[in-house]
């Protein structure tokens, strides 16, 4: 079994975004470009994800970035996993309230989800998350993982669909 020292990269990717957003996304992990750039969410799914979020009608320069893992994340171990988001979910839900203009959180796969809220499977619960599973002050919004969309291969138009549906639903409903 990995070591929790061996799970997490040396690069230390932190959010970003204005200070008056509108919405919070929430990732996995940097992928490689993150970690050359230090910046989240401009490797292949931040770029899939930017657009998503556009095509739902939310400009991408109204939302804060962050990750669960603020290091990229090497373990494959789910219950390892689950022990290091626990870790993390105090400064996610700190980042959050660091944006008073938030609307909305939306999570991306099942580590957001489950640093969020305990709850593992995204493709379970995806949506809206019931208010007692989350202690911010928002509405969060559970989505697939974009690398799994792109990934999806001959069904990537059809989660692509859903994934955008999902994120304009969840818009409508916060009112951003």
């Amino acid at each position: 079994m990995m070591r929790v020292e061996e799970a997490l990269g040396d690069v230390k990717v932190t959010g970003y975004g204005p200070d008056d957003a509108v919405c919070v996304l929430v990732g996995q992990s940097p992928g490689r470009e993150e970690e050359i750039r230090g910046v989240p969410f401009i490797g292949p799914a931040g770029r899939y994800v930017q657009r998503c979020f556009e095509e739902a009608g939310l400009s991408w320069d109204r939302v804060y970035k962050t990750n669960v893992f603020l290091r990229r994340l090497y373990a494959k171990d789910v219950r390892l996993v689950m022990r290091l988001a626990e870790r993390e979910r105090e400064r996610l839900q700190y980042e959050v309230d660091q944006h008073p203009d938030a609307k909305l959180v939306v999570l991306a796969g099942n580590e957001a989800l489950f640093a969020f809220t305990g709850i593992w499977g995204v493709r379970r619960h995806v949506g809206l998350v019931h208010p007692k599973y989350v202690h911010v002050r928002v509405p969060v919004l559970s989505v697939y993982h974009p690398a799994f969309v792109l990934r999806s291969g001959g069904d990537a138009s059809r989660w692509h669909a859903k994934l955008v549906q999902l994120l304009r639903k969840g818009f409508e409903l916060a009112g951003v």
